[in-house]
Formats: structure tokens, sequence, C-alpha cells
């Protein structure tokens, strides 16, 4: 369902860009960030240390993007493990798109067919 609303808003900020409506990708872009793609190392060795312990245990780069799929949208989060986990995922989400980030701040074109 996240996958189809997220497509549908590409497409409708993509369809007010080519109508003259919004700004085109050079002024205004979308780059969309979720938490579930961050890729993890598959020894795990940059999984937060608390996380080591968990149970059931967190053994691969799956396992943890399961957990992290599964923690609740909520403003409090019990557990230290979940809190670890989301920033560590919002680290390594940004440091993964980096170069587009850097590439729209200093004005750099998009190339064809990337933009979002």
């Amino acid at each position: 369902m996240e996958e189809r609303a997220t497509a549908y808003t590409g497409l409708f900020f993509r369809s007010l860009q080519i109508e003259g409506v919004f700004p085109d990708n050079q002024t205004l872009r979308m780059i969309i960030l979720r938490h579930t793609d961050a890729q993890w190392k598959d020894d795990l060795s940059d999984l937060p240390q608390i996380c080591r312990e968990e149970s059931p245990p967190l053994d691969s780069p799956t396992a943890v993007v399961e957990r992290i799929a599964e923690i609740p949208t909520r403003f409090k989060l019990k557990s230290e493990c979940d809190r670890q986990l989301l920033i560590t995922a919002a680290a390594k989400v940004v440091a993964q798109n980096k170069q587009e980030i850097e590439d729209y701040l200093a004005g750099r074109p998009t190339q064809e067919g990337t933009a979002r």
C-alpha cells in the first residue's frame, strides 16, 4: 500500500510539473527516503550493539529490514533497540542517497529517468 501511495504521489507531482503548475525538478525535487531501504552489511557489523541480543535474533540483513518495517509509527518507542535501528537506518539511507542530495543542492541537473 505504501509503495502505491508513493508511486501515486510521484506521478501526481510529476504531472503538475509537466503542466507547469508546479516547479520543475531543478527547482523542487522529491527524494524519497525510507528507513526500510537502508542497506545493511551481510555480517551485520553495522547493527547497533544493543540489538545484537534481541529475541528473535536479528541474524541477517533481511531480518533487520523486517524488524524495522514492523516498528509501529508512533511518537514513542518503548524498545531501545527500535530507537537505535531507526536512527541507524535513517543515517544509512541518507548516506546512500548523498550524491543525489548533493547534486540537487549544487544545482546539478538530474539524469533523465532518475528524478523522483
